[in-house]
């Protein structure tokens, strides 16, 4: 992702998993409000969500601990349905690692830099298997999202 973004040709970027679960009018509602924002999250709490209960669970204990830690009320960091301005994604770009988390920390830290960051509903229909590994997945996510949060706290000292 991190070289997809410092290759890239045109100033806007959309992200969807590749299975395609989220309806692809994201796309095209996302593309409109990059106009006048620098992130667009497709939120499929706010949407219709068809996943399994254990994986709306997970992600919702995941959202409080955002939203007790950092303060932000964004309804999804997952890679599922994101659009970026690339300029944005290149000032954060050394934030980007092998796993999911640095969709949080690009947020967050544009948010707090002034950045326009608005979430969508989309529809979202994924009954498979995941194909991660998801307590490896948590456990990367949780820890990511407490080295945020201390790098928040002493920034803010």
């Amino acid at each position: 992702f991190r070289e997809f973004i410092w290759r890239a040709r045109y100033p806007l970027l959309v992200s969807l998993d590749m299975d395609l679960s989220i309806d692809l009018d994201f796309v095209r509602v996302a593309l409109d409000l990059l106009e006048t924002h620098e992130i667009v999250i497709g939120s499929k709490k706010l949407g219709n969500q068809e996943r399994s209960w254990f994986r709306k669970a997970g992600s919702d204990l995941f959202l409080r601990a955002v939203r007790l830690l950092l303060g932000m009320t964004y309804e999804d960091y997952s890679i599922a349905a994101k659009a970026y301005r690339v300029e944005t994604l290149k000032r954060f770009a050394d934030r980007i690692n092998a796993g999911s988390s640095y969709v949080l920390e690009i947020c967050y830290l544009t948010q707090r830099s002034g950045g326009r960051v608005v979430q969508v509903p989309v529809s979202c229909e994924d009954w498979r298997r995941s194909k991660f590994n998801l307590l490896h997945e948590a456990l990367h996510k949780y820890n990511n999202l407490a080295r945020l949060w201390l790098r928040s706290r002493r920034s803010a000292r």
